[in-house]
């Protein structure tokens, strides 16, 4: 099995652990949903997405390995965008796995298969690279609009939509199949873009035309994605990817980089492989850093309180429940983001000690954290 064509870091797993990788990602799919591979077309499109999120381990590393990775726009560790994000494990909620059972449980809902196995494939493939490039500038702000190396949702629809296409070759049959998947494709990576405060799914030509049914389609493949972009808000996996989020916003430009700046006073090395605990650390002992955390975390909160899913097509197929009533778990998330953030003002908790307690409620258990 070949390597898909990416530009590469210089610190990569070697080729076993590559192939591996690939390996898991395909049996996890193939227990969740075994019937995308009864077609070539969908097999295809599995596949280049298990390749997909091996190249995310390779840059990003995974949630007890993230690496440091410097695009167009930014320099962070990747503790949030890594492989956990975008995989499939079980133990996680990466948003490939979150595209199958999103889809799974809309069917059974609905009676009927709103998503057949090539929009399930399609789903799928889009989740594995909907992260793929990092740190370019968000698609739709002016950082993401300053050239054709910037913007993260665009450049990565658009190594999506590449790769199929050289995947499915150049005949008159490829090129016909390639276009079909293609706008596909590439709407359903726009729509984890978030414009004006929600995500950028396209309602309008829907809206203008309701009963159409192929317009109903397109909007709910884009929502199902959005919403796997986001599930981790109603899985037991939440709470932790508070801590790993919030990294990555002191690592920012719009920090200041702050984080960077305490870390290299330290003389701790900012390259390669990330030290979560280490870093959590530093926070929790410098008073400023520990401050700017703490009133995060108190904005997790109400990310997780206010964030409304984009599922009005969602809905309208599945007798008016959406994706919180089809995966409840919000409401405790947000109970014990409540109970860090008073432990964190009270000074009964670190914040290494909230994220290792989050890890334990999420399963994790005497994992070791490296």
């Amino acid at each position: 099995m070949s390597k898909i064509p990416l530009p590469a870091s210089s610190d990569l797993a070697n080729q076993l652990e590559y192939d591996e990788v690939v390996a898991r990602a395909l049996h996890e799919v193939r227990t969740l949903d075994p019937e995308l591979f009864n077609d070539p077309i969908t097999t295809e499109l599995v596949r280049l997405g298990a390749e997909a999120t091996a190249h995310i381990k390779e840059e990003f590393g995974t949630a007890d390995k993230p690496k440091w990775h410097a695009g167009t726009v930014e320099r962070r560790p990747m503790t949030y965008h890594n492989l956990a994000h975008s995989g499939s494990d079980p133990e996680e909620i990466g948003v490939s796995r979150g595209v199958l059972l999103i889809t799974q449980v809309v069917n059974a809902e609905a009676g009927r298969e709103v998503f057949d196995p090539l929009a399930r494939a399609i789903l799928y493939n889009a989740g594995a690279n909907h992260d793929i490039t990092q740190n370019c500038g968000r698609t739709l702000q002016p950082e993401g609009k300053q050239g054709p190396e910037y913007g993260d949702e665009r450049l990565s629809a658009e190594i999506a939509v590449r790769n199929f296409t050289t995947a499915v070759g150049d005949s008159e049959e490829g090129r016909a199949i390639a276009a079909a998947v293609a706008l596909r494709l590439e709407a359903e990576v726009m729509a984890t873009a978030f414009n004006d405060g929600q995500q950028n799914i396209n309602y309008e030509a829907w809206h203008a035309d309701p009963e159409n049914v192929e317009l109903l389609q397109a909007v709910l493949e884009q929502e199902v994605l959005a919403a796997a972009d986001l599930l981790c808000t109603t899985h037991v996996r939440g709470p932790v990817t508070s801590p790993e989020n919030i990294v990555e916003v002191m690592s920012s430009n719009q920090s200041g980089r702050m984080l960077q700046e305490a870390l290299i006073a330290r003389d701790i090395k900012t390259t390669g492989v990330a030290d979560m605990g280490q870093i959590l650390d530093v926070i929790g002992e410098d008073e400023t850093l520990c401050a700017v955390f703490t009133e995060l975390m108190e904005g997790q909160i109400g990310f997780f309180r206010n964030f409304r899913f984009s599922d009005e097509a969602i809905r309208k197929v599945c007798n008016g429940k959406g994706i919180d009533d089809l995966f409840p778990g919000r409401a405790e998330n947000i109970a014990v983001l409540t109970e860090f953030v008073s432990a964190l003002r009270r000074g009964e908790a670190t914040p290494r000690d909230i994220w290792q307690q989050a890890r334990i409620r999420a399963g994790y258990g005497d994992k070791p954290i490296v």
